[in-house]
């Protein structure tokens, strides 16, 4: 028997045993029994089965395939999708009366009978919203599953524009893995605007990690900030990099400067206090 997995809403996908009159291929959506409700499903291939940024983990992996999505099921998914957006626009209504208009909400699902409604929201503090989420779980008579997602992940899923003008990459590579730190971004933002190495998220971009390869040898080809080099204007001190053009900028005499390729250089003294003069570059 071919080796599926299935994923439901918010959820990292799990392996599926298909019922034996059931043939089902990828893509196809099916009714299961998953955490004691009946929800939809979407069957994948295991290569498809990664997970997705926001998703929850599960150690109870017990679920139990009933059947095909039918026509009749479409017309409550389509009248659930109402209703949860009519819910996030109430929880939405109770967070502003709280004054916490700061908080995203992200999206809201209902299940299959609407016993259960999961929240996705963000936070930029640790507020728990616990009194917030009982209060709509008592106007809506229906149990409430409030998940927090980091800003990283809520930014994943609502997209944007970064500075560049274009698409998050986090939003639009494939499979995009974010590592960034402090010191790796550092290495490539002017320490004059530290705020650029922060995102729209506000956490370091993720675009820094991405270009790192890139900053890093063209930091080996060129001197290191400090530096004493020889230039067709005579001698200076590398004050700069401009590492998008793999040049540096050099501190000539009567405070003028002047931008150089690598072969337009030479190295006479290197930097006695490099620790002291960490690479900031210029773009």
């Amino acid at each position: 028997m071919s080796q599926f997995c299935i994923r439901f809403f918010g959820f990292a996908p799990l392996p599926a045993e298909i019922p034996g009159d059931m043939i089902v291929e990828s893509g196809d959506q099916v009714i299961a029994e998953f955490q004691g409700h009946r929800e939809i499903g979407e069957i994948l291939l295991p290569g498809q089965a990664l997970p997705r940024p926001g998703e929850r983990e599960v150690e109870d992996k017990k679920l139990r395939i009933l059947r095909f999505v039918a026509k009749n099921d479409h017309i409550r998914i389509a009248e659930n999708e109402r209703l949860a957006r009519l819910a996030k626009t109430k929880f939405l209504d109770i967070l502003g009366e709280k004054g916490l208009k700061l908080v995203k909400v992200i999206d809201a699902h209902y299940n299959l009978g609407r016993e259960q409604l999961i929240i996705r929201v963000s936070t930029p503090d640790e507020s728990e919203l616990r009194a917030e989420a009982a209060e709509l779980q008592q106007q809506l008579k229906t149990q409430i599953d409030l998940r927090r997602l980091s800003p990283r992940d809520a930014a994943v899923m609502l997209g944007g524009f970064g500075e560049c003008g274009r698409a998050f990459c986090c939003s639009t590579m494939k499979n995009f893995t974010c590592n960034v730190n402090v010191r790796l971004a550092r290495a490539q933002i002017a320490g004059t605007n530290p705020s650029a190495m922060y995102g729209a998220c506000g956490r370091l971009r993720c675009c820094l990690r991405y270009e790192q390869d890139h900053y890093q040898r063209v930091l080996d080809m060129l001197p290191e900030r400090g530096a004493v080099v020889m230039t067709p204007a005579g001698r200076g001190r590398v004050k700069d990099h401009r590492l998008m053009q793999e040049r540096v900028v050099v501190s000539l005499d009567a405070g003028r400067t002047a931008s150089y390729g690598a072969d337009e250089i030479t190295l006479l003294e290197k930097d006695p206090h490099p620790h002291a003069n960490q690479n900031h570059p210029v773009d």
